[in-house]
């Protein structure tokens, strides 16, 4: 039986889904109805730029997925009470369970262990698999702003200015443009001000949001952010980059010809 996964969350959680899913079924439609803006509206959920119907290759689950809804809301409250759900696989801030009955659908951000390869092979699905052969001799440095700012998950100036130090002393920068991908300019700016980058030292991504994943694709260097947006983006094209990443942010090895470079801040 087909499998449905209902996304949830940004592009970045959205590929990080697709992925645990893909490592255990053949087959599985999606459903793009808890990201729609006015569901996440009712439901109090945050809003991400998601542009996975225009990035992704898979069957929308369209009337299926509508129609297994009420029964992922009540396999919610269950899974709540009884820790156990009967068709959903649930991984949410609230509750993680797997079903007792059929698994038909999972819905949660399954970032718990992230699997590399699992996500490069993500790529299958991505449109326009052949920009991913471009080799851009950028580094890219990356900061979420927006709902980060004056949270926990916000990097400050401290990580900036390691990372950048670090691309310095390993001549990392020493050939290649150097580009700003965020989604707070101003926030941004003062970031970089403070770690040391006059204006005049990056270029910014003018493109949207596909545009940016694409920069970030094809990078040499990536110096991210707590984002999975970033992350994502650089791991599905495994071509021989650098991504340097603040300490506590995954745990990957050197392989497939990346190199992971972890900061403490």
């Amino acid at each position: 039986m087909t499998k449905i996964l209902f996304l949830h969350g940004g592009f970045g959680n959205a590929l990080l889904e697709i992925a645990h899913v893909n490592k255990y079924e053949d087959k599985f439609f999606i459903s793009t109805v808890f990201t729609g803006r006015l569901v996440r509206n009712l439901l109090g959920l945050t809003n991400h730029p998601n542009f996975v119907k225009d990035k992704v290759k898979l069957k929308e689950a369209r009337f299926l997925g509508l129609a297994l809804v009420p029964l992922v809301a009540i396999d919610a409250i269950l899974a709540k009470v009884f820790r156990h759900s009967l068709f959903t696989e649930f991984d949410i801030n609230f509750v993680k369970s797997k079903p007792i009955l059929i698994n038909l659908a999972y819905f949660g951000y399954f970032q718990t262990d992230i699997d590399l390869e699992s996500v490069i092979n993500v790529r299958e699905f991505l449109v326009d698999s052949k920009c991913q052969k471009r080799n851009y001799d950028k580094v890219v440095i990356h900061i979420r702003g927006g709902d980060f700012v004056d949270t926990s998950q916000a990097l400050g100036q401290e990580y900036y200015y390691k990372a950048l130090k670090y691309v310095r002393d390993k001549n990392i920068l020493s050939n290649g443009e150097l580009v700003l991908v965020t989604n707070d300019l101003d926030y941004s700016h003062q970031i970089l001000k403070e770690s040391g980058l006059s204006r005049e030292m990056y270029n910014v991504s003018s493109g949207g949001e596909s545009e940016d994943f694409d920069i970030l694709n094809n990078c040499k260097c990536l110096i991210s952010s707590n984002s999975t947006f970033a992350l994502t983006a650089a791991i599905t094209n495994p071509n021989y980059k650098t991504i340097v990443l603040p300490r506590g942010m995954g745990s990957f090895v050197n392989i497939f010809g990346f190199s992971f470079v972890y900061i403490d801040f």
